[in-house]
């Protein structure tokens, strides 16, 4: 399965530094890093939003794979805590809503399905929230999460999401106590603190994860790749 890796004269791959290090037991190609392009449509200061509310309010948006997603970690980890709310965007599987009924049926729980990011829904969804959760077991570069900080939430992420969130996010594990542990203490945090996180997410993806950034960078990969193939 791994083949198409293997006989590649170069690889260009969404993600991060994490995400190039998986093709390298299996390729001595070069590695070429290129941003994911997300949409973005919700400025956060153009956004109508009490952080002393939202700081308790978290996002998980994401699409089929639910398992692997860790929307199931994510219900588990909301089930203690009651005073802060998770907010579902997403399909829903049948056999995942099976095992989860009677948790997705907790106050604290919000199912919103699948909701467009272009729609006044997600607007005011982003608007509730001042994080988005996802502990994905493997990502190339969740561009949900990045949509999600393109509109100012602060992600809570694991490493196998490919997404680099410096000192403004915060990286997880896929165990449930200590997400819980993570949601508890950002929920804490100063009006402040999540003001200037919220701004430097939001930055971030304006700087790395434009379609103009992605269109340029692949540019000039296609550029350094070409002239060395020999057809």
């Amino acid at each position: 399965e791994y083949l198409s890796v293997a006989l590649s004269d170069a690889i260009i791959c969404t993600g991060n530094n994490w995400t190039i290090e998986t093709y390298k037991p299996y390729s001595k190609a070069n590695i070429y890093r290129l941003p994911i392009g997300v949409y973005n449509y919700f400025d956060p200061s153009k956004l109508t939003k009490d952080i002393s509310v939202a700081r308790k309010h978290f996002l998980w948006f994401g699409g089929h794979g639910l398992m692997l997603k860790g929307l199931d970690l994510s219900i588990e980890a909301f089930q203690n805590l009651e005073d802060l709310t998770l907010h579902i965007c997403g399909p829903m599987e049948v056999d995942f809503e099976e095992e989860f009924k009677e948790k997705l049926k907790k106050n604290n729980v919000i199912y919103h399905g699948f909701v467009d990011v272009g729609s006044d829904k997600f607007k005011n969804i982003c608007a509730e929230c001042a994080f988005v959760l996802f502990p994905s077991a493997g990502e190339a570069g969740a561009g949900s999460v990045l949509t999600a900080m393109g509109s100012g939430l602060i992600p809570i992420v694991t490493k196998e999401t490919s997404i680099d969130v410096g000192t403004f996010g915060e990286i997880i594990t896929r165990r449930i106590r200590e997400i819980e542990e993570v949601l508890i203490n950002v929920s804490s945090l100063s009006i402040k603190e999540i003001d200037a996180r919220s701004r430097q997410s939001y930055n971030y993806v304006m700087r790395l994860h434009t379609f103009n950034k992605y269109e340029k960078t692949l540019s000039e990969i296609l550029a350094k790749i070409i002239p060395q193939i020999q057809f």
